[in-house]
Parts: structure tokens; sequence; C-alpha cells
């Protein structure tokens, strides 16, 4: 029987993490392997707990190369995750359980539009390619958010759940967002935001959000596509506790716009909070202090001053879809491969 609230729905307060090295969407070196070997879970631990022990010590080993980091162009390494305690390596070798390939089964549109944003929405972009907004540029890089999707997985810091009768509270540490969650099943609000507006219910021990209503932003840029939020998306997530410092979490997307099915993932979140020591959520100053887009900004200005013809070079999608007309490769969309190099 999981802890119980004093108003009797079961209580899933606390500081969650995700804690595991398993990525969401299947390395492609490990295409139709759903699960690693014993002695290759072995390698990988001994790997995650050699590189936790170099940044104790303060080494400068503690960041990853850009082939062994969980992030897109390697803007965050490990120091931004960093926790002083290894994660764990379990055999899986992605998150994503249904489809049984391990991948976010994107439409051929939504990778294209993938590949033009790791390109191009990166911290190294082509020589040629100048920013012409703000809005070129990432929308967690502005400062505003990842997205919904991927916040019990993603990021760069954990999600507190605070609860009172008939409402549920998940306070994202990144970015400070805040997912207000009405428990009785009440039909969502009309009004459409960047995070959705969701609906909750207990099944038993469960509970099951559906969100929906989301703002069209597709049209920002977003790191990961299958993060961007359009009017189409559908969230139904669950969470269970499963043991004293463990909850499950399964979430399901469907978005005609950008999959061609649903899919679904699966993981299981560390409760990081004790009776005897709760966590604190440090401020995220984001906004304060970002100079990098007045600097990019400021530096294309510059330039189209000391040569106006710089001002037709400027990269958009519909000439890189021109430039860029077969499918792009998954090697140019996935996550990299293990650290082991497991073939």
């Amino acid at each position: 029987m999981p802890p119980q609230t004093p108003w009797g729905e079961p209580d899933l307060q606390g500081v969650w993490r995700h804690e595991s090295t398993t990525p969401l969407q299947r390395p492609t070196n490990l295409e139709g392997r759903d699960s690693l070997t014993d002695d290759e879970v072995l390698s990988e631990q001994r790997i995650e707990t050699e590189q936790v022990a170099k940044g104790v010590e303060g080494s400068d080993e503690v960041r990853p190369d850009v082939e062994a980091s969980p992030f897109q162009r390697n803007e965050y390494n490990r120091f931004w995750t960093y926790t002083g305690n290894p994660k764990t390596v379990d055999a899986r070798t992605s998150l994503i359980v249904d489809p049984p390939s391990g991948r976010i089964p994107l439409t051929p549109q939504a990778l294209k539009v993938q590949a033009f944003h790791a390109e191009y929405v990166s911290n190294f972009p082509p020589e040629e390619h100048y920013d012409n907004s703000w809005r070129d540029r990432d929308t967690g890089e502005r400062c505003i958010t990842d997205g919904t999707l991927g916040q019990m997985w993603g990021g760069t810091g954990p999600n507190k759940f605070v609860q009172s009768p008939g409402y549920v509270v998940i306070l994202h540490e990144q970015f400070r967002d805040r997912r207000i969650i009405p428990t009785d099943g009440r039909e969502p609000s009309e009004v459409r935001t960047w995070l959705g507006n969701a609906s909750g219910r207990w099944e038993e021990n469960t509970l099951v959000v559906e969100t929906t209503r989301f703002l069209d932003k597709t049209s920002e840029s977003w790191q990961s596509v299958s993060k961007s939020a359009s009017e189409s998306m559908h969230l139904v997530e669950r969470w269970t506790r499963i043991g004293p410092d463990q909850m499950q979490y399964q979430v399901t997307v469907t978005d005609p716009s950008k999959f061609t099915q649903p899919w679904s993932a699966e993981l299981t979140l560390t409760n990081l909070e004790t009776p005897d020591e709760p966590l604190v959520f440090f401020e995220y100053a984001c906004a304060e202090g970002n100079y990098g887009i007045v600097n990019i900004l400021s530096a294309t200005r510059n330039l189209e001053k000391a040569d106006p013809s710089l001002k037709n070079r400027r990269t958009n999608f519909a000439l890189w879809l021109e430039n860029n007309p077969g499918e792009p490769s998954l090697e140019s969309l996935g996550p990299p491969a293990l650290r082991s190099g497991t073939p």
C-alpha cells in the first residue's frame, strides 16, 4: 500500500529525478536490440562511476566528449546535470517501449525539420548562417521552456510534486515550469498554453493525466521537434509509486502533425528528498545575464552593415530544403552511441 495523504489520496509528493543513463531513443548502433548484455551493463556502470569520481575530485575529465554527451551538440555537459552520485545503468537500450524500434516515429516532414534544427539551431551552425531574429534560437536557449514532453527525463533539474485536495502541482526546476493539475476529472480549460491544459484523475494508486490544448508553437525553434507544442498534441501520463523512493512514469504521445503513430516511453523516477532532509530548489536564473542572444544578433547586424550582401545569405528552412532534397540520416537525428562503443 503506497503512502496516503491526510485526505486519502496516494501521496506522490517529493522531489523526483530520472537517475538512469538509458537514452530516450535507441542509439543507431544498437538497432534491433532492446537490451544490453550483462558485460555491457557492467562496463557502462564502471565508466559512469569513474566519471563521477573524477567530478568529485574536480577533474576536467568529468566533461564527456561530444559522442558521449546525452545532449545535442554537447550544449549541456555533465556539469549541468551533475548530482555527485553515479547514475544507474540498466539493460534497456531506450526509454521508448513502443514502437519496438525504440525510436520516435517522426513524419518525413518532421524528420527534415529536426535535421535542419540539428544543423542550424545549435552551438555550431554553418559559417554562412546568420540569425535574423531571436526566434531563430531554441526556446530553451531563450529561457522560455523546453515544453511539457520530456520534463520527467530531460533538463538540468528534478521535478517537485506538491498535493492538496483535488490538485497536484508539478514544479520543474528548469525554467520554473509549473503544471497545476486538477484531479477530479474535469474538462480542461479552453485556454491554450505553451504547456497545454491538463485533466487528472486517480485510477486506484495511479495518477492519470491527459494534457491537450497546447498553443501552436511549431513556428518557434525547438532543439527537439518532438517536444514542440502543437494544437494536435495529446499526452497521456501515468505516475505510480512502486517503492518508498521510486515512482514509475509512463507517457503515450499522439500528434499526427509530427508523428506517424502514437509512441510510448516508460522510466523510473527516484525521490531525492527524505523527511529529515527536505530538498530546496535553487533559483533558476536563466534570462538574467543571458547575453548570448544580444551578442548573436548585434554581431549579425554589424556584419550586415559592413557587407549588405550578407542579408541575402541568411539560411531559412525553405532554402535548406532546396539544398537538402533527400531524407536525413538517422545519425544526424538520434542520440549518440553508448560510451562503450557497443557494436
